[in-house]
């Protein structure tokens, strides 16, 4: 039996400002036949314009015919078949649909299109698990997983006497966010007549160009949430990419849509399951130096992403200033939670208040360190203990059984790799000074469910070459390090030279060696700072003046802040960026009177910061 629904439009959600300027809107990408296509774009354009979170199939329209199916029990099938009888292209034919579960994944979906007295031979065959002579029709295109089952049911529609299938995904971001009409033809195959654009990507086209430093801010987050996964089938890793994602470019393109939490709660323990993600997000920082470091400029590029995507919600969509703020604070604030998937943190209950002081180089009881790094079921690796790099001093006071030498992470990198990789010029010389090992390598050969490295065998040249500057490259070179060295890949210090912030593109064209050579023709005295330290200085700048490293750092901030202050695509003052944070960083690192802590304090904030910078002109480039 056939009916036909009533035409219903889905509503559209009157919202609190209008749009301005479209940034995205569904769009035919290409089509054989208008009708029909027009008519998905319409279904489409109303779900882009609602505030749903999810799509889907045509199922209400007074211009298309929907057959009702009935679900028949067939014993020893192992699924559902749904049928339905049709009026095909003048025959009388049977749609019949064959879910069934495929594993803890979920359901499969199979559809054939047969002859009313061949059906219980189909059921037969269903049951059997026989293939050949029925041929599925259904799924087809992207739709298609496996060779003849798709994991959504999309079912058949009737529109001016043909049959079609459209093809959805339950999401507006999944294949490239087309969603295609097929034709199903007389003889049971069928033809795509239609290709239509429902949604963009932030990732994909021009995009991410009109919100540069939302796009940094993104990228510094993924940076932080995202692995590559080796554990089974599951890959939560790859759902997470999925939903940061998708919520990242739904911010941009349909921001009335988004719901600005974490996650979205449904009952106590999601919020509890949030309470403890938010907290490991936060402790995620104390597991080395490089995590503090990429934690801390997640920081600091909140602040400017937040500006940023008011600006946009303000100028595309008419919010007012303050409900733009408000949205934009929300969105980007909960954006960690979108790329989460741990279900447990077994050490919530851990206070990690204990390296917040090694780190500031107020940690006193080292008598007691062992019993601090104990955790629920384990103990803290000891590579945490490269957060002391800022006050290498440090070291001497670690007991027996964490010595300096065991400070390493699990690919064998250590704590002059450390210092080396984070350009920290005082470290390295006092390492070295101290007679540390120069030409140590990484090195991991991973188990089950371990990350895997593209390329190990580096040094603290290989890292120095990366990130750092000259002064810390030569510290390196003249204690002797291998300058043929090359990683697990084959590549040379050439290739690590030409991924340094440090220098510029014509500099790179001469290699390392090229490097070396064009700065050994100039003058090697003392790193100079931005400013003048031939003038009355305040703590701060008198301690950065008296640093090789600090000034160094402070050389390389200021540096930076040129490459990007004056660029026309940031729609944030950067200028009043820098200055606040200025303040924050002084008034911060201010509070430690000792010298020791000081310039920890200059040395990491100030070397967020710089990596916040290197990330801004990545993406204005």
């Amino acid at each position: 039996m056939l009916k036909t629904l009533i035409f219903t439009f889905l509503l559209v959600v009157c919202f609190n400002f209008s749009v301005k300027s479209q940034i995205f809107k569904p769009h035919i990408v290409e089509s054989s036949q208008n009708n029909v296509c027009n008519l998905a774009l319409e279904h489409y354009s109303h779900l882009f314009k609602s505030k749903k979170y999810n799509t889907e199939a045509i199922s209400q329209s007074e211009k298309i015919i929907i057959p009702e199916f009935f679900s028949k029990n067939i014993s020893g099938l192992g699924g559902e078949l749904k049928i339905a009888n049709v009026d095909f292209y003048g025959s009388q034919k049977v749609f019949a649909y064959y879910g069934r579960s495929h594993s803890w994944r979920g359901d499969i979906h199979t559809g054939y299109v047969v002859e009313p007295e061949k059906i219980s031979l189909l059921e037969s065959h269903l049951k059997e698990k026989k293939k050949g002579e029925f041929l599925p029709f259904y799924p087809m295109g992207a739709l298609a997983y496996g060779s003849d089952f798709s994991w959504w049911e999309n079912l058949p529609f009737q529109y001016e006497g043909k049959w079609y299938v459209l093809t959805d995904f339950g999401d507006f971001h999944r294949h490239d966010s087309q969603r295609s009409i097929f034709q199903i033809l007389e003889d049971g195959t069928s033809k795509s007549v239609c290709t239509i654009k429902i949604f963009q990507n932030f990732d994909e086209g021009s995009i991410s160009e009109i919100l540069p430093l939302f796009s940094a801010y993104k990228r510094s987050l993924e940076k932080i949430m995202l692995s590559s996964g080796y554990c089974g089938t599951s890959h939560p890793e790859v759902d997470a990419l999925w939903s940061g994602r998708f919520f990242a470019s739904m911010a941009v393109i349909r921001p009335w849509a988004v719901e600005p939490t974490w996650k979205s709660v449904k009952n106590k323990w999601e919020l509890e399951r949030i309470e403890f993600q938010q907290k490991h997000f936060d402790d995620w920082k104390y597991q080395d130096i490089w995590s503090y470091r990429e934690h801390a400029t997640y920081n600091n590029l909140i602040f400017d992403a937040i500006s940023e995507l008011k600006n946009h919600f303000v100028t595309n969509y008419s919010y007012s200033d303050s409900d733009a703020l408000e949205h934009a604070s929300k969105i980007i604030k909960s954006m960690p939670g979108r790329y989460y998937s741990l279900g447990i943190y077994y050490d919530q209950d851990k206070d990690f208040s204990i390296f917040q002081k090694i780190v500031d180089g107020t940690y006193e009881n080292w008598s007691n360190l062992k019993q601090d790094l104990k955790l629920k079921y384990t103990n803290i690796p000891l590579v945490a203990l490269s957060l002391m790099i800022d006050n290498p001093e440090q070291y001497k006071m670690l007991p027996a059984g964490a010595e300096p030498s065991l400070v390493k992470s699990f690919y064998e990198k250590d704590i002059l790799m450390f210092a080396a990789h984070m350009n920290n010029f005082d470290s390295v010389k006092y390492l070295l000074d101290s007679g540390w090992p120069v030409d140590k390598v990484t090195n991991h050969e991973p188990t089950f469910c371990e990350q895997k490295f593209e390329r190990l065998n580096r040094s603290a040249l290989t890292y120095a070459a990366e990130n750092a500057s000259i002064e810390v490259i030569r510290l390196l070179v003249e204690a002797g390090a291998d300058t043929n060295i090359k990683d697990s890949k084959g590549n040379s210090l050439d290739y690590y030279i030409n991924l340094n912030p440090r220098f510029s593109a014509k500099e790179k064209e001469f290699g390392f060696e090229g490097v070396l050579k064009l700065y050994s023709a100039l003058e090697q005295a003392k790193p100079k700072p931005s400013f003048s330290c031939n003038r009355k200085l305040n703590r701060i700048e008198g301690a950065i003046c008296d640093s090789t490293g600090l000034s160094i750092y402070d050389r390389e901030l200021a540096k930076g802040y040129k490459a990007v202050v004056g660029n026309k695509n940031s729609t944030v003052n950067l200028k009043r960026s820098q200055v606040e944070w200025l303040k924050r960083r002084n008034i911060q690192c201010s509070t430690f009177s000792e010298k020791m802590a000081l310039n920890a304090c200059l040395a990491r904030t100030t070397r967020a910061r710089i990596r916040y910078l290197d990330y801004l002109q990545s993406e204005f480039e």
